[in-house]
Parts: C-alpha cells; sequence; structure tokens
C-alpha cells in the first residue's frame, strides 16, 4: 500500500513531509481503519439527526448497572444535562466507554473522544464502580485549582438570581436547619426564586463553581448560613454568621456547585432569615484545543477510482461537529504498483482534499481522509 504527498513548485513532486507534524498519522488508513472511520462516521450522523433518542437510549443501557447499585439512585438525571452539552463526535466516544467513571470524564471532556475512537471500535460491557459516588452525590469533578483540570472565572454584571422576600415556590423566610435548593444558572429564573427575570452573561450550564454575593436580612436572633453542593452534605463551616446588631449583613464568596446538574447549591440557616442570593460570575474548564499529547482522528472519504493518467480531486471525510480539521492524507487503496502524486491539498469547508493524478498506466483507487482534532 502507497501513500504520498506532493507539491506543485516547477512540477510535480513527492513531497515527504507535506503537513506539519501534529497534521500527520504514524502510517495511511488501510482497510479496516477506513471502513471503522465510515463507521463512526455513520453513528455521528445518526446522533446529530436525533440526539434526544440517543441520549435515552444511553441512559438506558446503564440503567441496569444503577438500578443494582443504591449510590447511584440519582446518577441518571445528573446524566442528562452533560449528554446534551456534548457534540455528537463526543456523545459517540462516551457510548463505546464500559466504565461508569471513565464515560463521565469523556462527557466533561477531561479524556480525548479520539484516543477513546481511535482504541475502541465497539460499546464495552458496562459495569459501575461499587464507591464511586455517595447516595445524591454529584457526578465527580475535578477540586478548584486541579493540578490536572485547571479552571477559569467568566465575570458577568451582577446578577440577581435569588431573593426570597419576594414570589415563588423557593422564596419566604427560611426555616431553621431546612435546607433550601437553588439554580445559580439561567434556568433559575423559571423555579420560582424571586430574582430578576434575565441576566445578561449567565450562563444556562451548571458549571464547578460560582462566584456569588449572598445577603441576610429579616432575621430576629443570631445564627450562620451554610451553602454546599446540589446533592452533597452540609459543610462543618458556615458562609457567614448574623445577630441582631445588624439589620443585614452580606458577604461574597466562590462556592462550589454540582457540574452538569439540574440545580447549583444548597443553603441551610440555623434561624429564620431571608435570602439573597447575586451571581458575578462562574468558573469553567478552559476551552480550546487539548493539552498534552495532540489525538488526533482520520476520517475517511469516500473512495475514488482514478483512471490512469488523469488528475481529479478526491475529498476526505467532513469532520464531525465538535472537531476541526488540522490535515490530511492520501491512501492508494489498490495496493497497485500505480504512483499516485497529489498536485494541490488544502482545507475544504471542515474536511481535506487532495488533487490527485494517477501516472500509472491501469486505474486505481484512492481514499483521502481527513485528520480531525476535538475542539474543547
Amino acid at each position: 500500500m502507497k501513500s504520498s504527498f506532493a507539491t506543485c513548485a516547477l512540477g510535480l513532486t513527492v513531497l515527504a513531509a507535506a503537513l506539519p507534524a501534529a497534521a500527520q498519522i504514524s502510517k495511511p488508513m488501510d482497510e479496516a481503519a477506513i471502513q471503522r472511520s465510515y463507521d463512526m462516521q455513520a453513528q455521528v450522523a445518526r446522533i446529530e439527526q436525533d440526539k434526544e433518542s440517543f441520549i435515552r437510549d444511553f441512559v438506558a443501557s446503564w440503567a441496569p448497572q444503577m438500578s443494582r447499585n443504591p449510590l447511584f439512585a440519582n446518577s441518571a438525571k445528573q446524566l442528562y444535562p452533560l449528554l446534551r452539552a456534548a457534540s455528537p463526535f463526543r456523545l459517540y466516544a462516551a457510548s463505546l466507554v464500559g466504565d461508569y467513571n471513565g464515560m463521565v470524564q469523556v462527557l466533561k471532556g477531561e479524556v480525548s473522544s479520539a484516543k477513546v475512537i481511535n482504541t475502541l471500535s465497539a460499546p464495552q460491557p458496562k459495569a459501575v464502580p461499587g464507591s464511586a459516588l455517595t447516595v445524591g452525590a454529584a457526578l465527580p469533578t475535578p477540586l478548584l485549582g486541579s493540578g490536572t483540570s485547571q479552571l477559569v472565572f467568566t465575570p458577568i454584571a451582577p446578577c440577581r438570581i435569588a431573593d426570597t422576600r419576594g414570589a415563588g415556590a423557593r422564596t419566604g423566610l427560611f426555616a431553621a436547619g431546612v435546607p433550601r435548593t437553588f439554580d445559580l444558572t439561567s434556568n433559575g429564573f423559571s423555579k420560582g426564586q424571586g430574582g430578576s427575570s434575565s441576566c445578561p452573561g449567565l450562563p444556562s450550564f451548571n458549571n464547578y463553581a460560582w462566584s456569588v454575593n449572598a445577603t441576610l436580612t429579616g432575621y430576629g436572633t443570631t445564627g450562620y448560613l451554610q451553602v454546599y453542593p446540589y446533592g452533597g452534605s452540609i459543610p462543618a463551616t458556615s458562609l457567614m454568621n448574623f445577630g441582631t446588631a445588624l439589620p443585614a449583613i452580606a458577604n461574597s464568596s466562590s462556592v462550589t456547585g454540582c457540574y452538569g446538574c439540574g440545580d447549583s447549591i444548597n443553603v441551610v440557616a440555623s434561624a429564620p432569615t431571608h435570602l439573597i442570593l447575586d451571581v458575578y460570575g462562574y468558573y469553567e474548564v478552559a476551552t480550546g484545543y487539548a493539552t498534552g499529547a495532540i489525538s488526533i482522528t482520520p476520517v475517511a472519504g469516500t473512495s475514488a477510482s482514478v483512471a490512469a493518467g488523469v488528475y481529479t480531486s478526491v475529498y476526505g471525510g467532513v469532520c464531525p461537529a465538535g472537531t476541526t480539521v488540522i490535515g490530511g492524507g492520501q491512501t492508494n487503496g489498490s495496493g497497485s504498483a500505480n504512483t499516485i502524486l497529489t498536485s494541490d491539498h488544502y482545507f475544504s469547508g471542515n474536511g481535506w482534499y487532495e488533487y490527485v493524478k494517477n501516472t500509472g498506466t491501469s486505474a486505481t483507487s484512492v481514499t483521502v481522509y481527513s485528520i480531525c482534532q476535538e475542539i474543547f
């Protein structure tokens, strides 16, 4: 099997290094790799056509394992926001993984989808660990300042997301020792939290952590307020203390949320009080290309038969949504002695094409592939 790259300077010249290192693969695609690429493209296209049905089937595939372990009682509903936020390419990769924690890491972008797709050709048997989560706990998240998953802060104009002095299901004085749930995303405006009607820049997805200003008022005795992630446990420390010497007290802080969940935080007060919550920004994993070793996926186009002596354009596959083309190449799939030279190669949309010539004496089959890198 042959593969060659060429450029046109004074004529057709074989180019040994037509692409930068990041855009090359260790060897041209063989027939098995080409077929796997076609299978992947078909699965991703199916997900794009009906993402919600795929998500329902995805959760159902984990249901038997989760139902056997009460520690995972809330996991299904926590998966839905992650699944809906993921690209079809990432969803397909996650569907191949058999380990629950590994699957979650793929959905969150902590593990390269390309690595999974390049390694696994079929879905693996599902396995839920016995001690990964506590009852009602959120999906595993990195700590703020983690050495392996740094978070970045996005500030927004101060936004009043909750005010218990207003009207709604989540308003009214806190009862002593009774936790109350709040959603710090834009979805919180529809949950009766007494806040504003909208806030520019506030995301609809629950991120890892939030910058908030909490104000307490309307209390008639001393007490303290505790804040913790939705689905988590009440901490041993307080966010703020209050007393009758001041009619109101405020404190700004970063609070840990519940990544991908339907709500953000729980709040509990030791004595009756009103709470006002203003959001100043949120923390999320940095976007951009993956750091460290680059993981790429070759996406084959339709094989073309090139007659002897003919110049023609041959196109690679279109990189799936959630990835971007960074290069490409071609394979002489016929295994003949014919030489295929490339006189031009470039990006076409989100794919790669090559203008090739068959210098042999008989027709030969050529497959061009795009090299795609996931965008995080």
